[in-house]
């Protein structure tokens, strides 16, 4: 089972209007397969992907790439519901999600990436 959540706090360009966001239930669009990257120990040219069950997805250099649907609240009130979300991890320590824009009304402006750091266990 995977369990990612994401919560973090959004502000306008304009430094005003501080709200939270959360983000949660991701479910891979394939529900038993993800795509891992099998970079050969980052030698260079070798940019290989497979498909792995979802059990075994954090074994491999801690990156994966995870196709899905997700849910994203505002405040805490659930605001879109099975948002595609295309979400890499690399080495077990950084996130990357990008939300189809126009299923959030363009919420974090068009083409933003939300990028943090993974706390969790066993991700490598």
């Amino acid at each position: 089972m995977i369990d990612i959540t994401a919560d973090f706090v959004g502000i306008t360009t304009h430094g005003k209007g501080s709200h939270t966001h959360q983000i949660s239930n991701l479910t891979s669009i394939s529900n038993s397969q993800i795509t891992t990257d099998e970079s050969n120990n980052g030698s260079s040219g070798n940019n290989d992907s497979s498909v792995i069950p979802v059990s075994n997805v954090f074994n491999l250099n801690g990156n994966v790439h995870i196709f899905g649907y997700v849910d994203v609240d505002i405040n805490d009130i659930k605001t879109w519901q099975s948002v595609k979300a295309n979400t890499p991890i690399s080495n077990g320590k950084t996130i990357e999600i990008q939300l189809d824009d126009r299923a959030i009304d363009y919420h974090f402006g068009k083409g933003q990436v939300i990028c943090g750091h993974v706390n969790g266990q066993n991700l490598s």
